[in-house]
């Protein structure tokens, strides 16, 4: 009998620290759980952060794309402005020389290269 109160009590002994061991480990997995929450947390933040980092950075480009193509409209805008004024200067001219045709025109500037060029 005195073995089985013995056995009892060992038993009883092994079943008490395994659960604390169960406790320890419910314990550390709910550390772990919060632990792993955080980082999570962390780098969502962290991701967030640059999203929009990187958000600003492209609407950024995307104004200065828009301002240099602004300014390539402006610079073609005065280019074609210049070349109207051109051709209306031309047109003028050929009234007062009272030539109508613009292949005339190519013909005799062709002809006056070529004189020059012999």
């Amino acid at each position: 009998m005195s073995e089985l109160v013995q056995l009892s009590k060992e038993t009883k002994l092994m079943c008490d620290t395994i659960e604390s061991m169960i406790q320890d480990v419910r314990k550390n997995c709910k550390n772990a759980k919060t632990a792993v929450s955080l980082e999570f947390t962390e780098l969502r933040k962290s991701l967030e952060k640059r999203e929009h980092e990187l958000i600003n950075a492209i609407e950024a480009k995307g104004r200065g794309e828009i301002d240099g193509l602004e300014q390539h409209h402006r610079t073609l805008k005065k280019t074609l402005d210049d070349i109207s004024k051109v051709k209306e200067e031309s047109n003028r001219m050929l009234r007062v020389f009272d030539i109508q045709d613009f292949d005339e025109i190519q013909k005799l500037v062709k002809q006056e290269l070529s004189k020059n060029s012999r």
